[in-house]
Parts: C-alpha cells; structure tokens; sequence
C-alpha cells in the first residue's frame, strides 16, 4: 500500500506517507500551493513524471487508485506503471490510464477544475 499525498513545498522527494515507496520528480513539476486537499505539483504535460519503485502487480490480487486531478489534455496519461524493467520508458504499461478513456463523465466538460478519478 502507499499513499502519496503530494502536498510538499519544495525539493524532488514526493512522500509515501505509509510505506517506503517515496517518488522522485522527473522533468521539472511545480509544486504549488493550493490544490485540492493542501498543496499540488503542476505537470507540464511533456515530460514531468513521478518515478517511484515498483508497487503492485495486479497478479497479486484486487487494489485500488484514487488521484484528484485538475484540468488536462486529451493523451495524457494520469497513472501509469511499466512491468519493473529498469531502463526510462521501456516495459509494457499494464495499469494506465488517460484522459482519452473518459475517466470521469464530467472530467472533459470541467477542464479549469478538481475532478475526482479512482478505478
């Protein structure tokens, strides 16, 4: 299990508030302010990303993601997770999700506020 919260003010750690699974910052995301629940980090869309080591393989057993996201384009992958092989953006995603997939009825409508994405 983990549970990164996201609400950090600065440096490139994101904190997994319940295990050891802490993230680091790729590309140059923005923390900010006021997000949702406390503070944020702003994507770029190109290449900001969050690397945190390998998780959960859905092989194991049922789980779940919950992420508030705010705004978006079309392609943009919100979650995602390669199969563990070490190499930048290789491996088959086998857990992704994007915008294109309509996560939230409401979600393309309300483009400039928080929606609420879970699976």
């Amino acid at each position: 299990m983990a549970h990164w919260q996201l609400d950090e003010t600065e440096e490139n750690i994101a904190h997994d508030r319940i295990s050891s699974w802490n993230g680091i910052l790729n590309g140059e995301p923005m923390w900010r302010p006021n997000g949702k629940i406390n503070g944020a980090l702003l994507f770029d869309g190109r290449n900001d990303y969050i690397s945190t080591p390998f998780v959960w393989n859905p092989s194991y057993g049922e789980f779940s993601v919950f992420a508030w996201v705010y705004g978006g384009e079309p392609g943009q992958v919100i979650i995602s997770q390669t199969d563990g092989t070490t190499a930048r953006n290789s491996g088959k995603t086998w857990l992704g999700l994007s915008l294109e997939k309509k996560i939230n009825d409401d979600f393309n409508r309300r483009r400039k506020s928080w929606c609420c994405t879970c699976f």
